[in-house]
């Protein structure tokens, strides 16, 4: 089995559940919009894609402003109710601590916000664990671009070679 020196990984459903604060972040904006009649099950179908792109295949609208005010109800959502709602899966601590006594460096690359993902992680890990996160914020294309592989890539210093890629 090759050993890599760089592990990136997705962090929705790949090291952790948000799905039940994104749902509720995402109900709360529909019905205040009277959005009604959708599931659960869509919304979390959306999960990984930006907040824009979630709300468009949501609702059927297309219009940029509509959508950019619809993002910034659901962040304000988001500062309420998403880390309280989010859970690392059982595994992940372990695997990460794993790898990272062997010496690999570790990253996450999400479209979720970085600072939403080290509000979380600052209470399950010890400060400096992570080598890396690209959040949505620092890439001008988000997954499936190749841009926050290629940033992190670049920031660590290391060939494509070494890195394995973790997630959707």
């Amino acid at each position: 089995m090759k050993l890599y020196k760089v592990y990136l990984f997705d962090f929705d459903y790949t090291l952790a559940d948000s799905s039940r604060g994104i749902v509720m972040c995402f109900r709360n904006v529909l019905e205040r919009h009277q959005h009604t009649g959708i599931t659960d099950d869509e919304i979390k179908r959306t999960i990984g894609k930006t907040l824009q792109e979630s709300f468009s295949i949501l609702t059927g609208i297309t219009d940029a402003d509509t959508l950019e005010a619809y993002k910034k109800e659901y962040v304000k959502e988001a500062d309420v109710h998403m880390t309280v709602n989010t859970f690392l899966f059982p595994e992940t601590e372990e695997v990460l601590t794993r790898l990272k006594t062997r010496g690999a460096k570790i990253g996450i690359i999400s479209t979720k916000y970085r600072y939403r993902i080290m509000e979380l992680l600052s209470k399950k890990l010890p400060s400096n664990f992570l080598d890396i996160i690209v959040g949505g914020e620092d890439v001008k294309e988000p997954k499936p671009s190749p841009e926050g592989v290629l940033l992190t890539i670049k920031e660590l210093g290391c060939n494509k070679e070494e890195v394995l890629y973790i997630g959707d």
